[in-house]
Parts: structure tokens; sequence; C-alpha cells
């Protein structure tokens, strides 16, 4: 079925608007797309004036935006284990990409699975496998290439074999909007105005040369990235788009909940360019969520701050299923539904290499953000052995999105109270957090050849060349 929908677009679908969509009936199903390294300007829904999302702006036009979600990580791994999970990194115990989660940490397939639903998985690129970030899932299907050829294939075929009775709760990964930024020729000659033909890549370790210092940006690098970051965005969209004229060709869609988030966004500035791990600014922690389907008002639009760790429990109501006491984040439904809006707290930091597996300590950079503020705390070395943590800057996000006009002087009691509340919450993660696993030699050399690690095994930003695309897939079990 997965070359009719590619070769012409279904004249009915959740996109057009031709599927019934009964915004008070509860699903039966539950779709979650995750999208590598996309930032929320990219989207038209989101204020982008370049016409790079159609198939995106067209959920948020038949579905629920949310105009201000966070990540809580910006990287790979962490973050989607704490979506598959409902805790922080700090928490879960995965707080960089070198880490594997604990198979004790009990996560969101695992709980459905249990409770008869078919789960299943479907992603490119990243080793969530080898992370053990795939617990629970049935049906494990890797898809080696950049371009995610096999994905939506695998999806369709998938659900060909699903019984129509039984409840399904799958997961579509696309590694696409992600460095090396290799866009198909159709979106590359499309959007990609600026040519850098000189004898540098777009690898991590060209970049981090770059934010050394070691070798100046040369002319057109910059907007070549950005132009490239932008064919592939909009080739993610169409991978979107095919997955949801999959559901209506194989008529899911009227009982399925689709939920669409990117696990972190990307730098596209200054001597960060693509160094996404390394910042902390709203470019790489605001992420767009947009759901659509059963349950969910048409057209609205939630300015509530809302967070990652919230589509834990979201998704585990849909289903009817106990949400454990580990959990950390929010159910968005009451929102959803209009019952509740009252102010949130989103909290975040950067990844780290833990002391208990000899890598070292991590850089400590920790925030905090509400629907006006955010405060960046730095820790540093203090006397002896002990760190502190000291406020790099206080930020009125939203109309200083590049958090250059630090206002800690001028409103120091908004900047105590978040402290604080930020020191309470990095307590907190200190309670009952899970250990980690340090990954094994292969999983480790797979990383290196994306770029995530040097030869010297230190951590890098997730980015780098990856393999070739292909056909072939790999089966996690």
């Amino acid at each position: 079925m997965q070359q009719s929908l590619i070769g012409g677009l279904a004249l009915c679908t959740l996109l057009s608007g031709c599927a019934r969509v009964d915004e008070t009936t509860p699903a039966r199903n539950v779709v979650l797309i995750t999208l590598d390294t996309l930032r929320a300007d990219r989207l038209g829904s989101y204020g982008n004036q370049r016409s790079l999302t159609p198939a995106l702006d067209r959920i948020a036009e038949r579905g629920t935006r949310f105009e201000h979600a966070a990540a809580p990580m910006p990287e790979t791994g962490p973050s989607h284990a704490s979506m598959f999970t409902g805790r922080y990194p700090l928490h879960h115990g995965l707080t960089n990409n070198l880490l594997g989660l604990d198979q004790g940490v009990e996560t969101l397939a695992e709980i459905l699975r249990n409770g008869g639903v078919a789960t299943a998985a479907f992603y490119n690129v990243f080793p969530f496998g080898d992370a053990k970030v795939t617990q629970g899932f049935e049906t494990r299907v890797e898809d080696v290439g950049h371009h995610a050829i096999g994905v939506n294939g695998s999806f369709d075929g998938w659900l060909d074999e699903l019984p129509e009775d039984r409840r399904f709760f799958a997961w579509l990964h696309f590694y696409i909007a992600h460095t090396p930024l290799e866009p198909p020729e159709e979106f590359r000659q499309r959007l990609v105005r600026h040519h850098y033909q000189g004898p540098l890549d777009f690898s991590s370790r060209t970049r981090m040369r770059i934010h050394t210092g070691e070798i100046p940006v040369p002319p057109l690098y910059a907007e070549s990235f950005s132009d490239c970051y932008d064919a592939e965005v909009a080739y993610a969209d169409s991978k979107v788009e095919e997955a949801l004229q999959i559901l209506e060709h194989q008529h899911r869609a009227r009982g399925t909940l689709v939920v669409v988030a990117a696990d972190h966004g990307e730098s596209i500035e200054g001597r960060t360019l693509g160094l996404h791990a390394f910042v902390l600014r709203q470019s790489t922690m605001r992420v767009p969520l947009l759901m659509i389907g059963p349950g969910v008002q048409k057209g609205r639009s939630i300015p509530d701050v809302v967070e990652l760790v919230d589509l834990f429990p979201t998704i585990l109501e849909v289903f009817g299923s106990p949400v454990p006491s580990s959990n950390q984040g929010k159910s968005l439904w009451p929102v959803l539904r209009g019952e509740e809006r009252s102010p949130r707290t989103a909290f975040g930091s950067l990844p780290t290499l833990m002391e208990e597996h000899n890598l070292g300590q991590g850089p400590g950079r920790y925030v905090i953000w509400d629907e006006r503020w955010k405060l960046r705390l730095d820790e540093r070395a203090g006397e002896g052995s002990a760190r502190e943590r000291v406020v790099a800057g206080l930020f009125e996000w939203n109309n200083d999105p590049a958090e250059i006009d630090d206002q800690s002087v001028r409103h120091p009691q908004v900047a105590e109270s978040l402290r604080q509340g930020l020191e309470t919450w990095i307590h907190a993660m200190s309670e009952g957090r899970s250990t980690s696993n340090l990954v094994n030699e292969e999983f480790r050399e797979r990383l290196e050849e994306l770029g995530y690690v040097d030869s010297a095994g230190q951590g890098s930003d997730g980015a780098g060349t990856g393999p070739e695309d292909g056909r072939s897939l790999r089966k996690d079990g």
C-alpha cells in the first residue's frame, strides 16, 4: 500500500477535514509521531512565513496546538526517555546519549502492553533499542537510512496485520531535520537558496572546530546550513502527511489520537550552529506539540506552558491505564477539555556525563520557565569538591527568545523566587533517581559513526555523518 500513498495524495484524510473526528468521543488508539531536532518557529502555525510545513500546519488547523511546549533536555535519547517514562532525565537517569535506560524503569509501552494494547515502534538512524528506550514495544523496527524510507511502510504493513478490534499504541520517529542535513534533491532544489561549496561539511566535528574558534565561519556556510535545515524540515513534514494518509487508508483515523512533537529544537545562530546539546535557549527547548483526533477540539491554541513529560500520563489516560507513582508529568486532558487553566512551570537541563561511569561531570546547567520568565542556573566549582549554582540570567523569553537582555538585576525578587523553585526541583530529582547504564561498545561505535562521540569517547552534540540511505531494516526483537 505504501507505493500508492507516495504516488498520490488521498482525497479524504484527517488533514483535508473529510474524515469525521468526534471531539466528544474518546480515542481508542494513539499514534505518537516524534520529529528530531525540529524548532517550533519553523512551523507556519508557530509564526514562520516560509512555507515549509503544510501538513503540520493543517494538523494545527484541524486539531489543537500547544504554543509553549518544553523539552526537558536538548538531546534525543534523554528527551524520548522522558516522554516514555513521565520522568525528567535527571530522575530516570538517561542524561546523555552515551547512557542507556535502566531496565527497571517502567515505560509507557510496558504499561500499555501489560494492559493488552498492541505496541509498535518505527524509527530511523538513532539506536533507541540499544539505549533501552524501546522497552515494552512488541514490534520494533529500525530503518538505518537518514531519509527514513522504510518507517511509514513498516507502519503500514503492521497495521495491515493488526486485528481491527485490537487497540494500539504506535510510535513513529523521523530522524530527519538533524545533521548531516542531506535533504532529498526535490526539497534541496526548492528550498536551498545559499550554496556553500567549500571544503567543510556539516558534521559535528567541523562545527565544534567553528565553535571553539579553531576555524572561522566561511562565507555562505551558516546560510547554507539554515537552508538545508529548512529543506529537511519540509521533508519531515511530508513524512507526517504520509503517516496520516496511512491511517486513513487503513480506516483507523476516526478512532485514533495523533500526537506530533519534537524531541528538542536546534541552534542555527552564531558559533553554536547545529550544536543543540550545548544550548538551553528557546531555540532548543521550545518544541512544537500538536494533537488531532477524537476528544481534541478543532482549531484551538493552548497558551499554557506544558512539558514533554506530560505526554506520559496523557496517553495512559486514553487507554484507562494506571499512572505509576513515579510519574512527574501532568495529564493534558483537563487543559484539552478546557476544564483547567492554571500557571505551569517547565524545567530543563543540559546533557551530563555521570561520575558513576567515570565519564566526568557535565556542565551542570539548569533552567526554569513559566509563562513570562525564564531563569538559568550554572553550576560552578566551589570550595574543595563542592559545587555551587549561580544565576546565569533572567529573561522575558517570549519577548526575548534569543535571551540577550538579562533582567536579573532589575527584577531580583523574580530571579530569587525562580531560583528557589529550580533548586527545589534539582533536589527532588536526586530522590529516588534511577541509575543509568553505560552503553556497550557496539552502541558507542554506532554513536561515533553518527558524530555523537569522538574517538576518545567524549560526548558530542548528537550530530554528524550517518550511514548511507537504504531500504535495509533492522528488527530489535
